[in-house]
């Protein structure tokens, strides 16, 4: 039966393959922790990298594997530049593991001599020999493939397991090292040479988890020579990583992975959450990070680089990218965002006022929209007052902000700028900029369109030819300065407000007015002035016309007024009559409607002489008086 021991080699081979595969992260050692031996056997490059176009997704692509099921490259033939990469590796090592615990992984084990051999799910096979202490559990398990075939991979050679610390709680090795010699791994018709180290130490486990260090040193040889190489690659809970990646043609890179990841080697998307990063020379950079499509539900890797260190990401690819990865065509020149900027100005009273004519004191608001085409988040909004008059108070918002409301305050031109920058580092500038003009006052034109003016007359004052040379509208506002002084004449609140004025004198004299005629934004004309002369009242003319066709005793007499006045017409003169003499027993009445009449009909009842007064007044107090006789025959 197998032992415990078998169990564990499922576990180390997991663990061995993640740190084949991938991962990244603190600050590696700056000597190698190899052996002489497998230090020796590098002989490529050993300065850093300078990470470029044309090598940096094959550092991405030994590290990570490049045949994803996912097809994000173009894995024919004529494109295999390393047909077996870490991740091959991996599904390899993970496959005969299970070959070991497939049929014996939930049985009791005891420590003890250990002969065992399995057959490969393909071809060829592999066995466990080696000894552990009974009590401690503490010793040494060699596993050695023979022609052992799995997934597609033919391996040969052997690894050696040294136990150091066993947890008897979880029935588990809790510190051990694998190393592996002159390990061959044939695919694809190429064949590989690994040779390296593993050490493994589980500092505390219990029922909540696990805390362990994983490190791995590892060098990989190709039939050609080529040679890919991991230095001290350390992996702290599976989510930590440090070390060194070599490629022999061009040197290493540093793999770190500042706030850790999340790891899965059989999923077809490998590093599902946080980021990668190999730091190569001269501070150029990948970026490796999973991209998530919130409509499809899917994720994918993404790779940036910053070629020249600016911490700029100029290069991108994305999985799923219809294009061959090993060639420069893989990486696609970054976009940067796309940024509008929309405003408006609002609470203003005059007429469609733009960026270009603004008065002081006036609001605009600004909004800005940004979006990337790669679909990347936009990190920074950064504001910069370009330019202002000297003593402009205007402020521009903290960054981030994509509003804000600007308010003009001193004449002059200005200009603000927004700079919107996405995660990849790469910004576009929008301008916005509006010039504050000098307010032109508008100029008032008072004109008088009464004619001659009389009391009782109206008086009609106009502005309407007032104007103001920007088209600003107007508004107008009209006082009295001076009046006569028993006149009661005033101006009611809307009056003030429109472009002409009108008023009936009701006492004569100077009646003055002034006019001052404002723009929208506080400008105000000169005070233009006006005087309006009432002359005194001319009283009326008194005139009685006799339309009278026989003056005797009982026929009608037919009197008329005929009265006359310079100031006004006579229809608006009142007339009063008055009988002033008769002859001796005439009995003749005035009827009371008469007497204020314009004419005045009598039928005289006694021959002899009488006497009539008319006078006639208008409403200022001017009147003239005049009479007639009439003698009046049997």
């Amino acid at each position: 039966m197998m032992y415990w021991y078998v169990k564990f080699l499922g576990l180390i081979f997991l663990l061995l393959s993640l740190s084949s595969c991938g991962g990244g992260g603190g600050n590696p050692s700056s000597e190698s922790t190899l052996g002489n031996e497998v230090d020796n056997a590098y002989t490529g490059s050993r300065t850093k990298a300078v990470l470029t176009r044309s090598n940096g997704m094959e550092f991405v692509q030994v590290f990570l594997g490049r045949d994803l099921s996912s097809e994000i490259i173009d894995f024919s033939a004529a494109n295999r530049r390393e047909g077996l990469n870490s991740l091959k590796t991996q599904q390899v090592i993970n496959d005969l593991s299970k070959v070991i615990t497939t049929n014996q992984r939930d049985e009791i084990y005891l420590g003890r001599t250990a002969n065992e051999t399995e057959n490969c799910s393909s071809g060829g096979s592999i066995s466990v020999n080696g000894e552990v202490d009974d009590i401690t559990n503490i010793g040494q398990l060699t596993m050695t493939m023979n022609n052992c075939i799995e997934d597609g991979v033919t391996t040969n050679g052997s690894m050696t397991v040294d136990i150091t610390r066993f947890n008897k709680q979880f029935n588990e090795p809790s510190a051990y090292a694998v190393s592996f010699n002159d390990l061959t791994m044939s695919f694809a018709g190429n064949i590989y040479t690994v040779i390296g180290s593993q050490s493994y130490d589980e500092i505390q486990r219990n029922t909540d988890g696990f805390h362990n260090t994983l490190v791995t040193n590892m060098l990989q040889i190709d039939a050609n020579g080529k040679q890919v190489f991991v230095e001290n690659l350390k992996v702290v809970d599976g989510q930590i990583f440090t070390g060194k990646l070599f490629l022999g043609d061009y040197g290493y890179v540093v793999i770190t992975t500042p706030e850790g990841v999340g790891i899965d080697p059989l999923s077809n998307n490998f590093i599902y959450t946080g980021e990668m990063l190999f730091e190569g020379a001269s501070s150029s950079s990948i970026k490796i990070t999973p991209e998530y499509n919130e409509t499809t539900f899917e994720s994918k890797l993404r790779v940036d680089l910053d070629v020249d260190g600016d911490k700029v990401y100029e290069l991108r690819a994305t999985q799923g990218q219809a294009i061959n990865w090993n060639s420069p065509n893989g990486f696609l020149e970054n976009q940067p965002p796309e940024i509008t900027a929309t405003t408006e100005i609002r609470f203003v009273t005059r007429d469609a006022p733009s960026l270009d004519d603004l008065r002081v004191d006036e609001d605009i608001y600004i909004w800005i929209s940004a979006t990337d085409p790669e679909g990347q988040e936009i990190s920074t909004y950064i504001w910069t007052l370009e330019s202002a008059p000297a003593g402009s108070n205007i402020q521009v918002p903290s960054n981030s902000n994509t509003f804000t409301i600007i308010t003009t305050d001193i004449i002059g031109d200005y200009s603000i700028s927004v700079k919107a920058t996405d995660e990849d580092g790469f910004s576009s500038v929008e301008f916005i900029n509006f010039t504050v003009l000098e307010n032109q006052v508008p100029i008032a034109i008072l004109t008088d369109e009464t004619g001659t003016p009389r009391l009782g007359t109206r008086i009609s004052l106009n502005a309407d030819e007032s104007y103001d040379t920007e088209l600003d509208s107007l508004n107008y506002l009209w006082t009295i300065t001076a009046k006569p002084q028993d006149s009661n004449i005033s101006l009611d609140a809307s009056t003030e407000r429109y472009s002409y004025v009108s008023f009936f004198p009701d006492v004569s004299g100077t009646y003055s007015f002034s006019l001052v005629v404002s723009d929208q934004v506080g400008g105000s004309s000169e005070v233009q002035t006006i005087s309006v002369l009432i002359p005194d009242n001319q009283a009326p003319t008194a005139k009685i016309l006799d339309n009278s066709e026989f003056h005797k005793v009982g026929s009608y007499i037919v009197l008329r007024s005929e009265s006359s006045d310079s100031d006004r017409p006579a229809y608006e003169l009142n007339h009063s009559w008055v009988l002033s003499s008769k002859p001796s027993g005439s009995v003749l009445p005035l009827a009371t409607d008469d007497l204020e009449y314009f004419q005045l009909t009598i039928i005289p009842d006694v021959a002899g002489s009488y006497t009539f007064e008319l006078t006639s007044a208008d409403r200022y107090g001017g009147s003239d008086t005049k009479s007639i006789t009439l003698e009046i025959t049997n």
